[in-house]
């Protein structure tokens, strides 16, 4: 419905016993040649489908994020008919929770390789050596009052999470050539061709767009 093509019965074209509903020849009509009633029939009807769908939310606005083939158009995934300045919302916080998330999952990442590498240079100790008996007395000496702020900048931790998020923002920007995505994945040439030609529409302004749910429906991630 959004794509604003629409088709008609070609009432005076040719049929015969096989012809049904599914095959009956249609004609391409224009949306400027709608009329007024028939644009409110259609708006009713997206809003109509619109309310069925799941509300908008971070958690599908992330969702979308981590797809390559709706990330681009995720923003108007998320778009609330009664609120269209939402949209703009929930994608800003769904990119702030993906940066969050991808914090988490990179700073157990390198933890992990750090302490690989630690593993791997471990130098074995003669089990017969033991710390200086003053140990324990000269760190009682050095501790004092418990640190009421126990939460105290960790240089360490502040460069991972820089190094996160440049990779989350390198993932945003990042752009597939859907086209040659298609060469890899299918090896049929007429039905290469035959695809490729579904995966680009002209959007309003007359640019050619990849066509997001024709990418979902054909190329696997």
């Amino acid at each position: 419905m959004k794509s604003y093509k629409f088709s008609a019965y070609q009432l005076d074209g040719l049929r015969d016993e096989a012809t049904n509903e599914r095959n009956f020849p249609r004609v391409e009509v224009p949306l400027s040649s709608i009329s007024r009633l028939g644009h409110r029939c259609i708006n009713r009807t997206l809003y109509q489908i619109t309310t069925r769908l799941p509300k908008p939310s971070v958690e599908m606005g992330m969702s979308l994020l981590l797809d390559p083939r709706t990330k681009r158009a995720a923003a108007n995934y998320l778009r609330v008919p009664e609120n269209p300045e939402c949209a703009d919302k929930i994608l800003e916080e769904a990119k702030e929770l993906l940066r969050k998330e991808h914090r988490f999952l990179y700073r157990i990442a390198q933890e992990n390789d750090n302490q690989e590498n630690r593993n791997g240079n471990v130098v074995s100790v003669s089990r017969t050596a033991e710390p200086p008996a003053t140990f324990d007395t000269d760190m009682e000496l050095l501790c004092g009052d418990e640190n009421s702020q126990q939460t105290l900048a960790n240089p360490f931790e502040d460069e991972v999470n820089c190094e996160a998020d440049v990779e989350v923002e390198k993932w945003l920007n990042h752009r597939v050539d859907w086209a040659e995505v298609v060469k890899l994945q299918i090896t049929d040439k007429d039905e290469r061709n035959e695809v490729l030609v579904k995966l680009t529409i002209r959007n309003r302004e007359g640019k050619s767009v990849w066509n997001v749910e024709q990418l979902c429906q054909y190329i696997n991630v």
